[in-house]
C-alpha cells in the first residue's frame, strides 16, 4: 500500500485524525519563532545574540524539542521587537477538510474561562 493511501486510509478514523493533528505546542512555537526571525533577515545566531544566548539554544526552540520558558520568549520577542501574548485554552479542536485546497484545517474553540465553565469539562 503506498504511503499515500495508507495516510488516507488512517485519517478516515475521527480518533485517529484527531491525534493527528492536535497542537504542539512547542513545534508551534518554534515555527513561530522562525517565521519571525526570517521576516527580519536575520540568522540564528545574530538573534542569539540580540538575545543574549548561543545558537544552539535558538536551534533546539525552532526544532520544537521543547516548550521553552517563559521568560526566555519574551526575551526573544523583545529582541525582535514583538510582544509575547499570553496564550489561551482551547475548548476543543475540529478538523475540516478546506473545499478550495481539499486539505484538513484545524480549528480550535476557545472560551474564556470562568468559574463556572470549569464544571462543564
Amino acid at each position: 500500500m503506498e504511503l499515500k493511501k495508507l495516510k488516507e486510509k488512517l485519517l478516515a478514523n475521527d480518533v485517529f485524525r484527531q491525534e493527528y493533528y492536535k497542537q504542539d505546542l512547542a513545534m508551534m512555537m518554534g515555527e513561530m519563532v522562525i517565521d519571525a526571525r526570517v521576516r527580519l533577515g536575520l540568522t540564528q545566531a545574530e538573534l542569539a545574540k540580540r538575545v543574549g544566548t548561543k545558537q544552539p539554544s535558538i536551534a533546539r526552540l525552532e526544532n520544537g524539542d521543547r516548550v521553552p520558558d517563559l521568560k526566555f520568549l519574551a526575551r526573544i520577542a523583545k529582541s525582535l521587537g514583538m510582544y509575547l501574548i499570553p496564550p489561551k485554552f482551547a475548548v476543543s479542536v475540529q478538523i475540516k477538510k478546506s473545499k478550495k485546497s481539499g486539505k484538513n484545517i484545524r480549528f480550535l474553540r476557545v472560551k474564556p474561562l470562568t468559574k463556572n465553565s470549569l464544571h462543564s469539562f
